[in-house]
């Protein structure tokens, strides 16, 4: 009589998830969140916000375009996101995707980093940049 014992196989899904609750418990992520929420909560912010990203948008596909933006856009762009910045909750949600955004940007790059490499990059290669943009760096 033979007797089979189940062992815990853990697979990539599992500690994908564990990730994932680790980053929903960073506190980081908590303050980004509450900014987040403080955000999507107050149409005054959202409104200055959008107007902001509505002439970054104009303008970035100026450049793709290969045009010149006028000097009244650049002004206006400005103008614009210093009612952002002046506007407290608009401000923070900023901030807050910008922290969201680097959180990803981390994990992403050292997925790639470990399945290119096959190796745990190791601080020496999470800091090493390339000029092709391909490793995500900024």
């Amino acid at each position: 009589m033979s007797t089979t014992t189940e062992t815990a196989v853990v697979t990539l899904e599992d500690k994908t998830r564990e990730l994932c609750q680790f980053i929903l418990e960073d506190p980081k992520f908590a303050a980004a969140s509450g900014s987040i929420d403080a955000f999507q909560e107050d149409k005054e912010a959202q409104s200055v916000y959008r107007d902001w990203q509505q002439k970054a948008s104009e303008l970035h596909a100026l450049h793709h375009q290969g045009k010149e933006p006028e000097q009244s856009d650049i002004v206006e762009m400005e103008r614009l996101k210093e009612i952002v910045l002046d506007n407290a909750v608009a401000a923070d949600f900023v901030e807050a995707e910008d922290a969201v955004n680097e959180m990803f940007s981390t994990v992403m790059k050292l997925v790639q980093k470990t399945l290119q490499n096959g190796s745990v990059p190791t601080e020496e290669e999470m800091n090493e940049c390339c000029n092709s943009g391909g490793c995500g760096c900024h």
